[in-house]
């Protein structure tokens, strides 16, 4: 709108465009009806105020709103009047809404749109709703792939590891003493390895010493386990062999190298079609391993629910989604029977002084947990998918183990169960079904009560509060976790 209007004291153009994000950045607005609704409600505030509505439109988590007002009323006082009132009577007539103290953030964006013309401002907000509901995203995964050298391949795999990380070593000394990033080239390095594979561990270096500058040189990294990278401009795959550039008689020639790509469901090859990233080759427990980078194209799905997730010893974990849908995933008990098992077979070889089979066993250990790890992972992703879940909010799992206060029995399964492991699965397979997962800072949230907000102390594992309310204090963990404050990063190390 570009004509002025009239009162009997002013003359005035004032347009405002307004953006403003319901709680949570709840994707509200992807239910056709909340949103039309919605833009029924605008319009009858706003002819009440006497505000021209120029554009109004919805994205999934936020709208547009391009309003001319007159001078007598504040954008502060056009957006109480606007949110107040669409708050109330949608969480009024949408049972998926109620739960929420408010439907708006507190904040708003504001800016003046001047002199411009109706049609410049709707042609600029069917542009960026133009895409509502889909948001490309994206998830990069590891492939992993057994290789089988011959004796000759193995021993150069050996060489060339070895020298790959003395070389990234070497050039990270020589950044730090300098204070500065190296400027040298794969002609400056004497190490014997083919050029790409020397370009790629000056990139590596470089990355090494971004990391000790910002901890101001407190701590440097030293690399010590062998391993070689390749970019994915030097290797090549077939259904039976990786090839790549390593050094044979001096020389960097591109060698096949027998590997083990198909699986029964051929699941490598149809992750391998996707965007590649670089080669790592290492050896664990004598066995070579290829490591492929793989970005895979997601895309988000339109689930407009929040699920939270409680991660525990006694039960592994506990979700509850928005419409209070509960499920317990994993065996605590058989949890800490395996891991009692573990130990006890562990200190009788140790008095019998076996070493290397107290190694062995903790491989095997540790293969047990994970595997445990990737089953309630999938299982938690696929609970969520069935119920149409946009969010998963897991607790920042930071300094648990120091804040975590347990019984003597359970402090040992504490210490060596990894948490934040089973975090991290969560988040790259619920990346591959395009939902997001978001940390929340887990401060009193198995001691407030859902229903009215009161903190109770939890007995065994019943909570009770004075309102009446009762429910398993993991559940009433997770309950709290849909709803706790978001922090900013990835939960640390646990």
């Amino acid at each position: 709108m570009n004509e002025y209007r009239k009162t009997n004291t002013t003359v005035s153009l004032i347009n405002y465009h307004f953006v403003f994000c319901p709680r949570y950045r709840r994707k509200i607005f992807l239910r056709a009806d909340v949103e039309k609704r919605f833009k029924q409600l605008v319009p009858e505030i706003c002819e009440e105020l006497k505000i021209v509505i120029v554009a109004l439109e919805c994205d999934k988590d936020h709208t547009h709103m391009f309003l001319n007002a007159l001078p007598t009323l504040s954008p502060a006082d056009i957006m109480a009047k606007i949110k107040g009132v669409t708050s109330k009577k949608l969480r009024e007539e949408f049972p998926h809404l109620q739960h929420l103290p408010s439907l708006w953030t507190r904040s708003y964006f504001v800016s003046t749109a001047g002199n411009v013309s109706s049609e410049t401002i709707k042609r600029t907000l069917c542009r960026t709703t133009k895409n509502k509901g889909v948001n490309a995203m994206s998830q990069t995964i590891t492939v992993k792939v057994k290789l089988l050298p011959t004796k000759e391949q193995a021993n150069i795999l050996q060489e060339m590891s070895r020298a790959y990380i003395s070389t990234i070593n070497m050039l990270v000394s020589e950044m730090v003493a300098e204070k500065k990033s190296t400027k040298k080239s794969s002609k400056d390095i004497s190490a014997p390895l083919p050029s790409a594979v020397k370009n790629q561990a000056i990139k590596d270096a470089k990355s090494v010493f971004k990391k000790a500058k910002k901890s101001k040189f407190a701590t440097v990294p030293v690399l010590k386990k062998p391993f070689c990278i390749w970019n994915n401009q030097n290797y090549s795959f077939d259904f039976s062999h990786i090839s790549m550039p390593i050094m044979m008689d001096r020389k960097a020639t591109k060698t096949p190298i027998r590997a083990l790509l198909i699986d029964k469901e051929n699941r490598n090859f149809d992750l391998l079609k996707h965007k590649l990233g670089t080669l790592r080759i290492t050896q664990k427990s004598g066995k070579w391993i290829a490591q492929i980078s793989v970005t895979i194209p997601t895309i988000e799905g339109p689930g407009l629910k929040v699920m939270g997730v409680d991660l525990g010893l006694k039960v592994p974990a506990v979700a509850v989604t928005d419409d209070e849908k509960a499920h317990f995933f994993g065996n605590g008990r058989q949890n800490k029977y395996k891991k009692r098992k573990f130990r006890s077979v562990r200190k009788a070889l140790g008095k019998k002084k076996k070493w290397n089979a107290i190694r062995k066993l903790d491989d095997k250990e540790q293969r047990w947990m994970k595997d445990q790890d990737h089953k309630v992972s999938r299982a938690i992703v696929n609970f969520a998918k069935d119920n149409k879940v946009s969010v998963i909010r897991l607790e920042q799992l930071a300094n648990i183990r120091r804040t975590a206060r347990t019984s003597r029995k359970n402090e040992k399964n504490l210490h060596t169960w990894s948490f934040y492991r089973l975090s991290q699965f969560i988040e790259y397979k619920a990346g591959l079904e395009g939902i997001k997962v978001e940390h929340v800072n887990p401060a009193y949230t198995s001691q407030t009560c859902p229903k009215c907000s009161e903190k109770n102390k939890a007995q065994d594992r019943k909570y009770k509060c004075k309102c009446g309310f009762e429910k398993h204090r993991d559940l009433v963990g997770a309950m709290n976790i849909r709803y706790a404050p978001v922090v900013g990063g990835n939960s640390q190390s646990a």
